[in-house]
């Protein structure tokens, strides 16, 4: 599972949010460089006219049975039904021509007649020219004589009707048609000569007879709506025709704003510009806005009718959104303001909250608005926002201080250091650390010596993963902040630099020596004998001490914070002390009391506002890994899908990154391996771009089980070398686990059994105290091929050490049950376990465990029961996605073949020739062919060409004793 300590969280006092619009249309996501990776595939994205028709089917079904009801019924005019008509009407791009065209082929499909017109700019000065394919040869010659006109072109559409359904005339852009035109259609479509079918644009004039239409009930006006975020991620999916990263497709879904044409040219530039790239088969976005041509194109339809006053306007309102109304009144032409309004681009949002903004209406808007600024002209603009936020002075907000130092920056104008140090402050706790970064560099020029403006700067450092160059800063800061008196400092710099050393550089020696020097620099409060530092350096000596899977030390270390008054502990301390309370309690198996914790950790939160956010998260991850520990797959899974939709918008990156690792370790845990890998794929990306205390390495790690559990063993291999390349110098013990698992299951996916489970056996030292973690991989030893006699009395020692005995339903008690039901050979107690598993969602065990019976169930000649039990097997096996894994691989048996056997067996049977076996495993060739001689002789077979069908038909049994 993950790691419950979500980095860089606001300190006390601080609030996180959005560093604005502006940071949205300039920069709107963070830009980090991708991780390495194998692009699979870059390719172009069709155009708009070959896109998947989605979405829309209810929408085809409600016009389709508009036009034509089947059986006409004939009302009282002597009118037939569907004869009238329909109108599409919506804003640019969401749909309304492909939903027309979809129409009209169904209404073909039928057998009615169809015609379609599209109606332009360019044509609206010429009499009927949109509708030029409707006029006979013999059409009168007088174009003000509209009776014969209408007449003449109402006879052909109805000659030779006898009797059918009218024609279908459909015209696109309707409210583009010349006044002659929008006559003659309304016309055709009251005198029944044709069914219309029309599209017009929300916000558009139009002729008076295309509002007719609707206005006098001559035909249906049907509104479509733009996609729900759901729905525009489905239509992403279905565009890319490959997984797509979870966090790209919410990301496009918000910048899209459900317009389906901004979607697909969103999308389209991103893949052709290289800012959207398939890695390890998943289809991940750097965030990139790419303002493409044909983007640009279907954006400016929207702002095509806008002056310059009105198109200032807007690039104002994009650059300095929540723009404040004061503002807008003072700086901004009412009639442009009105313009922009009436077009829906600006609306005013905020006003629940106490501060109402002009705001662009979509991302998109601004974006382009933006990009058509001249340099002067931006200068001037800004120079506005920069003299409205000054003349606010104190009542400024947050997000404004930052941007009064941002904006006072580019233009080049002399910024106060208090002004800069605040805003690098915000702009850090905004989680914009490149920004962060540039206010304290320029702060520090001012005053080098700025103790706060130097930690503000190895916090921006840390937040793009410059560890060592944060740790340069802060260790030269060292003296100066020890002997500054502020408790607040103090506080800042140990969490900063814990950060860079422990988490970043992973020099846990030099971390603890660092919290000694700050513990000895204190003295203590007068007439308190209480040191201020002091819970501060207990809970960072806890968390060194976590890290290396020393829990009882871990709540020693924390015990007198957890003890004290809280009224004379930083709550930041009283927070660090639950998180890691919490998650030590969870690997010691100890769920009771970790749920406690859990329970103090959201009480601290609910009283503790500037703390909030990091409490209820850490307790709703906490709560995940402990079912996840508890063996409860689904239960986690379910409680990971809903922490993702509650921290999607949480700004800390490390936050998201880490909730979208958690649900790929819960998926893989359920064993839907398939679903796994490209959440865990999104994982990696995210952390390439801002790792946190060996959190790729972490999901590396998960990524290669997940891939070998697929049967992909080169990417495991891959994803493998990758974390082992990116762990930090001493593994935090609870990421050892999960990198211990894929170096088995990678050693497994190559056919390497034997040395698979000498990795799982070997690494259970190495958690001496974290008895989940040692329990996981005796199980996977045993699962791999191990003699279960032979890792029994591991597991019955780790059951004696658990709570209570670890009886009852507890993880270990479970895993125990399989075991030795495993080495007893006991048919009816493996189903128990197979049941067991079932009940918990744990659906890839529950499938080995019901094979497993299998085995036992033909070895005990009961070849009824083993068949019910291998057909349970495959059903489980069903949900897992196409996850392999030994059980699954070689279920029933006709013979026992030892480990070593059953591997050369298994490359043998994939067509390895015996001097590639040997390479691959490590042997001679002639030990090779003593291991296959045995086989032949175990299995009766003459030829290795056999074996493939052996092998692929489940006959082939992993070894029991």
């Amino acid at each position: 599972m993950a790691s419950v300590t979500p980095a860089r969280s606001p300190p006390p006092g601080r609030r996180t949010g959005s560093i604005g619009s502006e940071a949205l249309h300039r920069q709107p996501f963070d830009r980090g460089s991708p991780i390495a990776g194998t692009p699979l595939r870059s390719r172009s994205v069709e155009p708009p006219d070959r896109w998947p028709f989605h979405a829309r089917e209810g929408e085809v079904e409600q016009v389709v049975q508009l036009l034509d009801p089947g059986t006409p019924q004939v009302p009282a005019d002597g009118r037939p039904e569907g004869t009238g008509g329909a109108v599409l009407a919506g804003p640019t791009g969401v749909g309304k021509t492909r939903l027309l065209r979809e129409v009209l082929a169904v209404l073909e499909g039928r057998g009615r007649r169809v015609h379609l017109s599209v109606a332009t700019r360019s044509a609206v000065e010429i009499p009927y020219g949109s509708l030029a394919g409707l006029v006979p040869d013999r059409a009168p010659t007088d174009h003000q004589d509209s009776d014969s006109w209408h007449a003449a072109v109402a006879a052909r559409l109805t000659e030779g009707r006898d009797g059918a359904a009218p024609v279908v005339l459909a015209v696109d852009d309707a409210h583009l048609l010349d006044p002659g035109g929008a006559a003659l259609l309304l016309h055709l479509c009251v005198s029944g000569a044709a069914t219309v079918l029309v599209t017009v644009r929300h916000g558009e004039p139009a002729p008076d007879a295309i509002t007719a239409l609707w206005r006098d009930g001559l035909a249906h006006r049907i509104d479509l709506q733009p996609f729900s975020p759901a729905q525009t991620e489905s239509f992403i999916d279905a565009l890319l025709e490959g997984p797509v990263a979870r966090r790209t497709r919410q990301r496009l879904a918000a910048v899209s704003g459900g317009n389906v044409l901004f979607a697909g040219e969103l999308v389209r530039g991103a893949v052709e510009s290289g800012t959207m790239r398939q890695v390890d088969g998943v289809w991940t976005w750097d965030g990139a806005l790419v303002l493409a041509p044909r983007l640009v194109d279907a954006v400016d339809q929207r702002l095509g009718a806008l002056g310059s006053a009105e198109r200032e306007a807007l690039a104002l309102v994009a650059m300095g959104e929540p723009l404040p109304l004061g503002l807008a009144e003072r700086a901004l032409d009412p009639a442009a303001v009105h313009t922009l309004e009436a077009a829906g681009l600006v609306a005013v949002a905020g006003a629940a909250e106490g501060a109402p903004g002009l705001r662009v209406s979509h991302p998109l808007y601004g974006e382009l608005a933006l990009a058509g600024v001249g340099t002067l002209q931006e200068r001037r603009l800004r120079r506005l926002l920069v003299e409205d936020l000054q003349a606010a002075g104190g009542h400024r907000s947050g997000l404004d201080t930052v941007r009064l130092a941002r904006w006072q920056l580019a233009l080049g104008d002399p910024v106060p250091v208090d002004l800069l140090r605040e805003a690098a402050a915000l702009a850090n706790r905004f989680f914009d650390h490149p920004l962060a970064e540039r206010l304290a560099r320029a702060a520090l020029r001012v005053e080098p010596r700025s103790a706060s403006a130097g930690i503000e700067l190895a916090a921006a450092l840390n937040g793009q993963n410059s560890y060592a160059a944060a740790e340069e800063v802060l260790a030269a800061l060292e003296p100066d902040v020890l002997a500054d008196g502020s408790a607040q400092l103090h506080q800042h710099y140990l969490d900063t630099r814990h950060t860079s050393l422990l988490l970043g550089l992973g020099r846990i020696e030099q971390a603890r020596d660092m919290l000694r020097r700050a513990d000895a620099a204190r003295p203590a409060a007068p007439g308190t004998g209480i040191r201020p530092t002091e819970s501060l350096v207990a809970v960072y000596s806890g968390a060194i001490a976590l890290s290396q899977g020393h829990l009882a030390e871990t709540l020693r270390l924390i015990g007198p914070v957890l003890g004290a008054d809280p009224d004379r502990v930083p709550a930041l301390a009283r927070l660090m002390a639950l998180e890691q309370a919490g998650e030590a309690l969870i690997y010691r198996a100890e769920f009771d009391r970790a749920r406690r914790a859990h329970a103090q950790l959201r009480d601290l939160a609910d009283h503790e506002p500037a703390l909030a956010a990091r409490g209820l998260a850490n307790a709703m991850l906490q709560e995940v890994l402990a079912r996840a520990s508890e063996g409860a797959a689904g239960a986690a899974l379910e409680l990971s899908l809903h922490l993702q939709e509650q921290l999607g918008s949480v700004p800390d990156p490390a936050v998201t990154s880490l909730a979208t690792m958690v649900l790929g370790a819960c998926q893989l845990r359920c064993g839907l391996v398939a679903s796994a890998v490209p959440t865990l794929v999104e994982a990696v990306h995210a952390y390439g771009r801002n790792d946190h205390g060996g959190q790729l390495s972490w999901a590396l790690a998960l990524l290669a089980q997940a891939q070998a559990l697929s049967g992909d063993g080169s990417a495991a291999r891959l994803s493998l070398a990758r974390a082992e390349a990116t762990q930090l110098p001493q593994v935090p013990a609870r990421h050892e686990v999960d990198l211990v698992t894929a170096r088995a299951l990678v050693h497994w996916v190559h056919g390497r059994t034997t040395e698979a489970i000498a990795v799982a056996r070997a690494g259970m030292p190495d958690f001496p105290e974290m008895l989940v973690h040692r329990a996981r991989l005796v199980h996977l030893a045993a699962l791999l091929g191990a003699p279960p006699r032979s890792v029994l009395p591991d597991l019955e020692a780790l059951e004696a050490l658990a709570p209570g005995g670890g009886g009852g339903d507890g993880p270990i008690h479970l895993t125990v049950s399989h075991v030795r039901a495993l080495a007893e050979g006991d048919g009816p107690a493996l189903e128990e376990v197979a049941d067991h598993f079932t009940g918990l969602g744990a659906h890839l065990l529950a499938a080995e465990a019901a094979g497993h019976a299998a085995v036992a169930y033909r070895r005990a000649r009961l070849p009824a029961a083993a068949e019910r039990a291998a057909a349970r097997s495959r059903v489980l096996a069903a949900r897992c996605e196409g996850a392999r894994s030994p059980a699954l691989e070689v279920a029933p048996a006709l013979a026992h073949l030892t480990a070593r056997e059953a591997e050369v067996t298994r490359l043998a049977a994939r067509g390895l020739s015996n001097a590639a076996i040997a390479a691959e495993l490590t042997l001679s060739v002639r030990t090779v062919e003593s291991h296959l001689y045995q086989v032949f002789g175990k299995l009766g077979v003459t030829h290795r060409s056999q074996l493939a069908g052996l092998v692929g038909t489940s006959e082939l049994e992993s070894p029991l004793p």
